[in-house]
């Protein structure tokens, strides 16, 4: 599946923005859907460990869920998602 295709609704997007009042952005710039499609299909399967990382001292880390919803909130905030 890809993400550039199922994700190209413009026209949706512009009656979304007008329903909820929100700052005008356009869609193509609220994601890029190529850099999601990249992430979510690599072509071989990916092991990531951050063991050796650490070990050499990068100890700090961020929680994906966090980060998502504070992100999320911020853009809601700025009035671009509802």
């Amino acid at each position: 599946m890809s993400t550039v295709s199922e994700m190209s609704e413009g026209p949706l997007w512009d009656s979304i923005v007008a329903r909820y009042e929100l700052h005008a952005t356009p869609y193509e710039q609220i994601a890029n859907w190529s850099f999601v499609d990249w992430m979510l299909n690599f072509g071989e399967e990916t092991i990531l460990s951050t063991i050796k990382i650490r070990k050499a001292g990068f100890a700090d880390c961020i929680n994906t869920h966090e980060s998502f919803r504070r992100q999320l909130t911020r853009l809601r905030e700025l009035r671009i998602i509802p």
